[in-house]
């Protein structure tokens, strides 16, 4: 089943909309923008809507309106085009996190109603105060690996004899740490509840690390920590089992974790900035002498070293990139 979307507002909001959404999760298919501009009426938005269906969204079987306002133009012509048509909806309130979630959703083929309750629910969720906190609201605490002991909201049943390790669901190498392809895609991808930012630096800065967890995706839990302390949580039988993503600024750390064994079968990379004694090696990559070393100790572990923005790039490796730049033999 292929779901046609089309983003429809007042002024020129919808392409603008879809570009910023594309930033964050990349190219997407079968969508289409619908502007509603001084001088037009429904009328004119009827007729940009059935061109839409008609010729570019043709070969779709059900259509999806999300629009700006409940009882605006362009919801008023989508309600004429839908009418009792079991294949068509209309999602008013159209924002940035509905878009990600409804977009991603399709990929799991779910059905026109189902697609219907995750932008409902995620466009919802998307709107909150970063100080504000409604008197009503019953937050659960989480466990939170921020502490020395590790401090839960209620008490664990652990049986003696408990041991494993965390899994970690994605390990990747980002200086910009957590931004929009990791808060969106790579986060549902990898099917982590945790992101943990591993860097000594980072942990020190009280302020970065309080910014960092205050962009936390929805249902993810942000901690910041020292490398020693990473290698603490990886021995602690309290997380056995749970998947982690592990987000690094440079692979330095991540053969510190290797060596005191944290398991990593593969490394993704995804932006490394560029900064005097770098050279670049992609649009997003640059490496000095110190990154190169520690990528080469990283592939003699025998650990794929997968080089990617977002998840629908095109693979490439970093050895591969590193002899094409001829800096390694």
């Amino acid at each position: 089943m292929s779901v046609g979307i089309i983003i429809a507002t007042h002024g020129i909001a919808a392409e603008q909309l879809l570009r910023t959404t594309e930033m964050l999760i990349g190219k997407q298919n079968d969508v289409a923008t619908i502007d509603f501009v001084a001088g037009e009426n429904a009328e004119t938005i009827i007729t940009k809507y059935r061109e839409k269906i008609q010729n570019d969204l043709s070969h779709c079987d059900h259509f999806l309106f999300l629009v700006d306002t409940w009882g605006g133009s362009p919801f008023n012509a989508a309600n004429r085009v839908v009418d009792d048509k079991d294949n068509m909806d209309i999602i008013t309130g159209v924002n940035i996190p509905m878009l990600v979630e409804t977009f991603m959703a399709r990929d799991d083929n779910l059905s026109l109603n189902e697609l219907v309750s995750v932008a409902l629910e995620t466009g919802r969720m998307g709107v909150r105060a970063l100080k504000y906190t409604e008197k009503e609201m019953n937050i659960e605490v989480p466990n939170t690996i921020e502490t020395e002991e590790i401090a839960v909201s209620a008490p664990i049943n652990l049986t003696a004899n408990q041991k494993g390790h965390l899994v970690v669901g994605l390990a990747r190498i980002d200086d910009r740490l957590i931004h929009g392809q990791v808060a969106t895609r790579w986060t549902k991808e990898s099917k982590v509840k945790r992101i943990v930012v591993v860097n000594d630096d980072v942990a020190k800065d009280q302020v970065r690390s309080t910014m960092l967890k205050g962009v936390a995706p929805l249902g993810v839990m942000v901690h910041v920590v020292s490398v020693e302390k990473m290698i603490r949580v990886w021995n602690n039988p309290e997380y056995a089992g749970e998947r982690m993503m592990l987000l690094f600024t440079n692979p330095s750390d991540v053969v510190t974790l290797l060596k005191a064994g944290v398991e990593m079968s593969s490394i993704n990379i995804g932006g490394m900035a560029y900064s005097e004694g770098k050279k670049m090696i992609t649009s997003a990559v640059a490496v000095d002498d110190k990154d190169i070393a520690a990528f080469e100790e990283i592939h003699n572990m025998g650990i794929e070293l997968d080089v990617r923005k977002v998840s629908n790039d095109t693979r490439q490796y970093m050895m591969t990139l590193l002899k094409k730049n001829k800096l390694i033999a």
